[in-house]
C-alpha cells in the first residue's frame, strides 16, 4: 500500500492513466458536439443513437480481438451474469442514452453536460437502496456542493 501512496504523491501529470483519462474526456466532448450537430438536422434521437452504437460496435469488435479479449469466457456466464448484462444494457445504457440524447436534441451541449455531475448523487442513492451503503456526512456535503455547482451554472 505504501508503494501506491508514494507513486500517487511523487508522480506528476503525464502517466499512461492520465493520458487515457485526458483522451477519454476529449473523446466525450467531440462525441457530444458531433451528436448535437446531427440532432440539429432534425434526426430523431433514437435514429442517431442507433447508428452511433452500430458504428461503435463495428469499430470496437476488431479492436477487442486485437487486444485479446477473452470471448470464450462468455460461455461460462451464469443466468445471474446474463441478467446483470441485460440490466446494464437496457436500463443503465439504452434508457440513459435515450434520455441523454433527447436532452441533447433540445438543449445546447454546455447545458446538458453539466448534469453529468448528478451521477455520483444518483449512484449513492441507488447504492443505498440496492446494497445498503450508508450515507455519511461527507456524502451530504459533496452532494450539496454538486447541487450548488449545477444550480450556479444554470442560473
Amino acid at each position: 500500500m505504501g508503494t501506491v501512496r508514494e507513486t500517487a504523491q511523487t508522480s506528476g501529470f503525464g502517466t499512461t492513466g492520465d493520458m487515457i483519462m485526458l483522451f477519454s474526456v476529449l473523446n466525450w466532448a467531440v462525441f457530444l458536439i458531433i451528436s448535437r450537430k446531427m440532432l440539429k438536422t432534425n434526426l430523431s434521437p433514437n435514429f442517431v443513437i442507433f447508428w452511433e452504437m452500430l458504428f461503435a460496435l463495428i469499430l470496437c469488435t476488431p479492436l477487442s480481438i486485437v487486444l485479446g479479449c477473452d470471448f470464450p469466457a462468455i460461455m461460462a456466464f451464469t443466468w445471474k451474469t446474463w441478467g446483470a448484462v441485460l440490466f446494464l444494457g437496457l436500463f443503465s445504457s439504452a434508457l440513459a442514452y435515450l434520455f441523454w440524447f433527447r436532452a441533447l436534441s433540445v438543449f445546447p451541449v454546455a447545458r446538458v453536460v453539466i448534469f453529468q455531475f448528478f451521477q455520483p448523487i444518483s449512484g449513492a442513492i441507488v447504492a443505498h437502496y440496492l446494497v445498503g451503503e450508508c450515507f455519511t456526512p461527507w456524502l451530504f456535503i459533496g452532494g450539496a456542493m454538486i447541487i450548488s455547482g449545477v444550480w450556479l451554472v444554470n442560473r
